[in-house]
């Protein structure tokens, strides 16, 4: 008699980390020459192995943060079958995406946030621009401005609306709130 699967049973379990005494969100832009890109990737590994990045980071190439902020620019192809490199760049440019992207999630203590920080600003501030942004999700009036001032600062940086609506959802993400705003991407 052949066996059948449908009376198998399998047990898993989820551990779920404990809510952080402080939290704080790292948006890092990468500005540096593509030629710094492989030292870059070997200090971002310096940094998790020193217990300053503690969850693994997400980091996004351009085309994957620009999938999450509009569609694909299909008249921008003018006859070929992929983006040319120019195309590519006026892409970027008319959101304010850079080639390499990573948000990552700051946990612990008040002193451990600041070792964080530390860390990250010396090892990586070389490579390009880091904000620190996770006052933004505080429903108060420190919340409120930062927000305020968040949305100020990426009109003077080049960055369309988009990008500062992705801000929040990002964040809540590496705070264990489960969004379906990124599925966009796909």
């Amino acid at each position: 008699m052949p066996q059948s699967n449908l009376g198998i049973v399998v047990k898993t379990g989820i551990w779920l980390m404990p809510a952080p005494e402080r939290f704080d969100f790292a948006a890092f832009e990468y500005t540096a020459s593509e030629a710094e890109f492989g030292p870059f990737i070997d200090d971002l590994r310096k940094l998790v192995f020193k217990g300053a990045l503690r969850s693994r980071p997400h980091l996004a190439n351009d085309f994957a943060m620009m999938c999450i902020f509009s569609q694909y620019p299909h008249d921008m192809l003018k006859g070929r079958r992929n983006l040319s490199e120019e195309a590519a760049a006026a892409w970027r440019k008319q959101y304010g995406v850079a080639c390499w992207t990573f948000g990552h999630g700051l946990y612990g203590s008040p002193e451990e946030i600041r070792f964080q920080k530390r860390s990250i600003k010396k090892l990586i501030g070389r490579y390009g621009l880091i904000r620190f942004v996770g006052l933004s999700v505080q429903d108060n009036w420190k919340g409120r401005g930062f927000r305020l001032l968040a949305r100020l600062g990426n009109k003077l940086l080049g960055k369309a609306d988009a990008f500062y609506e992705a801000m929040i959802p990002a964040i809540s993400l590496f705070r264990g709130i489960p969004t379906d705003h990124f599925v966009r991407q796909a």
